[in-house]
């Protein structure tokens, strides 16, 4: 029997080729998807650390995206071109800040120390604008007894069984004066307040007048045996050259509460004629570290030129010989790895398809080769 056709024969060897070849191309596309999948594992993994680096949860914190955050009111005001926004990290900054400034203080988690108290207290006598919004616990009453206000939160949570919005808990208030103050507000929802202790009639210039309070059916939900009455949860008085705005209620001013339409229009008019707005978070918790970088670099002068110098040494230095070369050579080192994971791949395809070939040899082909070969030895032996 004879052997099989020498174009099969080169057709298997052929077909052993182009199958080495297709390995090889698989293994350099799984390689190249292992690289994609890293590389978008460590870009999500950037991402996610600098998420987590530039958010806060921090209750009324200006980077804290939730419904208790104050992120919105940061965004709003910043996007002012009129007026310029910054957050106040140290109470110190207040000896800078003109008779034109805001200065908002929400629900401060920690006292204000004399020193503290004493830098708001002569921007104040400048004729700035302080907004003290509390209502649960004593730091914010704190520093207005210390600045010399009259007002007070009182600190026990006021209801409202018949003018509310989503419950007793949370009760409309009306604007109680025409003020500059309130702006075009006429209601402002509450979330939970409490309510301001005045002394005073505060109908008069000089004395603390009420902004905003709440319906005469509104009641101190801690005292039940005081009747109904009307209660004031936002005031104004003067202050030195300045003025100082009592609310009780913090929310106001959170992502939750402060896009009410009402409520916005009250935040608007209280830095209406303001060419600066300051937050103060130097008594609540820390900043994100990017936020707190970048405040960093944007107050410091000698930090931008800094931050300057090193952006252009490392531009210079990208564009270097030396750094080429190295890129090159990296380059070279990753390629020689490819080809030889793509060569190893051929070698071990190609081998394993010879194995193959020779296991599905027919019987019969074996026993003609080897009958074939004797014939060859018996012949080459008798011409010897």
């Amino acid at each position: 029997m004879s052997g099989p056709p020498d174009r099969d024969h080169n057709g298997s060897a052929t077909d052993v080729r182009t199958d080495a070849e297709n390995a090889g191309l698989d293994l350099t596309i799984e390689l190249e998807w292992s690289r994609v999948i890293v590389i978008g594992l460590a870009l999500a993994v950037v991402a996610t650390i600098g998420v987590g680096a530039s958010t806060s949860t921090a209750v009324f914190g200006p980077f804290n995206t939730d419904w208790d955050g104050t992120s919105e009111l940061r965004t709003t005001v910043a996007a002012d071109s009129d007026t310029t926004f910054e957050l106040v990290r140290q109470p110190s900054a207040y000896d800078e800040y003109s008779t034109e400034t805001v200065a908002l203080v929400a629900a401060p988690e920690r006292p204000y120390d004399e020193a503290s108290s004493d830098a708001l207290g002569q921007f104040v006598d400048r004729g700035g604008t302080l907004v003290v919004l509390e209502s649960g616990t004593a730091h914010g009453d704190s520093l207005l007894e210390d600045i010399g206000a009259t007002a007070r939160i009182d600190g026990q949570l006021v209801r409202d069984e018949y003018q509310h919005a989503d419950g007793p808990m949370m009760p409309i208030a009306t604007a109680a004066t025409d003020h500059t103050l309130t702006g075009e507000a006429e209601q402002i929802t509450l979330n939970h307040a409490s309510v301001v202790d005045i002394d005073g009639d505060g109908q008069h210039e000089g004395d603390v007048r009420v902004l905003f309070e709440t319906s005469s059916f509104a009641r101190l939900e801690s005292d039940s045996a005081s009747g109904p009455d009307s209660q004031p949860v936002a005031t104004v008085e003067s202050v030195g050259d300045g003025r100082v705005v009592a609310v009780s209620d913090p929310s106001l001013v959170s992502n939750a509460m402060v896009d009410r339409t009402d409520t916005n229009a009250f935040i608007q008019a209280l830095s209406a004629d303001a060419d600066r707005v300051v937050f103060d978070v130097s008594h609540g918790e820390s900043l994100p570290p990017v936020a707190s970088a970048l405040i960093t670099v944007r107050t410091s002068p000698l930090l931008q030129v800094a931050l300057g110098i090193a952006v252009i040494l490392t531009v210079g230095l990208s564009t270097s010989q030396g750094v080429r070369r190295t890129g090159q050579a990296l380059r070279t080192r990753v390629l020689e790895a490819l080809a030889s994971a793509r060569f190893d791949g051929q070698s071990e395809r190609h081998r394993l398809e010879r194995s193959s070939t020779r296991m599905q040899r027919p019987r019969s082909q074996d026993t003609a080769e080897r009958a074939s070969g004797t014939t060859q030895n018996d012949t080459s032996g008798g011409h010897q």
